[in-house]
Order: structure tokens, then C-alpha cells, then sequence
């Protein structure tokens, strides 16, 4: 097994550990598999590179679905997890300092309520339609900023409304990735 590998996968573990912990007593989520997850959530670096030094904003972070794994992957990026649920903000605190993760910022806000940060990037899974999470970011969008949601099998029923994209598919998961 590579060093890389060696490492995410004891990240993962040390995550599931945690997880397991905190939901046992505040309930963040109901994941069972944590590794598919987090496979999951680093799955878009096949299709995206995030460039070195980007800022990325998490819309709806939960349990940290995307944003933690990618931070962990892309310590180069500056991440901002938005999650105005204090107990999940909490628990992404937890995270960010028991697994050392400087790159992560947590935000206990909604995210319309903020506007110091400029995002290059805005990720999100199962948060709600992609039109309104565009919406809702309008205040930390660069101009160039682009979008990366993780959608399902009804993801064709959101695009009326969107310019500018491309689906990447990856097993059940489809990536739909809109640029200016």
C-alpha cells in the first residue's frame, strides 16, 4: 500500500473513531460506512484539481462530507465549512483539532450571512437544489468562482436553471461542476 493511501486511510479511521463517539450521544448523522464516504468525498479529484492556495467554501458541512477528506488531501487549500447546527459545528471543531487540520475554518453560520471571504471554489453535498445554493453564496463568490455539488440520480431535474457545466459520474455519484 502507498504512503498516501497508508495515510488516508488512518486519517478515515481516526475520523470513524470520532464519529462514532459524538453521534453515539448528539446524533449529527446517520452514515454507517464512513470509509465509502470519504472515498467519496475525494472522488471529484479525478475529475477537478483545486489549484494550490484556493479558497474552498462547504455549504451545509454536517458530519464534514466533502470538506474534511478534501482538506486532509489538499492541505495547500484553505477550506471554510459553513454548518449554522451547533452541535454539528461543534463536532467539525472536534475534528479539525483532534486530526490537526489548520486548513479548515468552521463557519456556525449560514452561509448568506457571510461576507469577508471570496471563495475560488463552493462544494456541497444534499444540501438543496444547485440554483439555490448559487443563490445563496452570491456574497462569497469571486468572479471566477466555481461550483462542485455532489448530486444523485435526480440531478437532471435541477439543470433548467444552470449554464456552464459538466456532470462527472462516478458509481451512484454524479458531480455536477458549473464554471463561468
Amino acid at each position: 500500500m502507498q504512503n498516501g493511501a497508508y495515510a488516508l486511510n488512518e486519517f478515515i479511521k481516526s475520523y470513524e473513531d470520532l464519529f462514532n463517539k459524538y453521534n453515539k450521544v448528539h446524533n449529527i448523522s446517520r452514515f454507517k460506512d464512513i470509509k465509502n464516504q470519504a472515498y467519496d468525498s475525494i472522488s471529484i479529484l479525478e475529475f477537478v484539481d483545486f489549484k494550490d492556495g484556493s479558497l474552498i467554501a462547504d455549504i451545509g458541512s454536517g458530519a464534514g462530507f466533502p470538506a474534511v477528506f478534501l482538506a486532509f488531501v489538499k492541505k495547500d487549500c484553505e477550506f471554510y465549512l459553513f454548518e449554522p447546527n451547533y452541535k454539528k459545528a461543534a463536532f467539525l471543531n472536534l475534528i479539525k483539532i483532534n486530526l490537526s487540520l489548520p486548513n479548515i475554518h468552521i463557519c456556525a453560520k449560514k452561509v448568506e450571512d457571510e461576507s469577508l471571504i471570496k471563495a475560488d471554489y463552493i462544494t456541497s453535498r444534499a444540501f438543496a437544489r444547485a440554483d439555490i445554493i448559487i443563490k445563496l453564496c452570491e456574497n462569497i463568490c469571486k468572479k471566477d468562482c466555481e461550483f462542485i455539488f455532489y448530486k444523485g440520480s435526480f440531478l437532471q431535474n435541477e439543470l433548467d436553471k444552470i449554464k456552464n457545466y459538466k456532470i462527472y459520474e462516478k458509481e451512484q455519484r454524479k458531480f455536477l461542476h458549473i464554471y463561468k
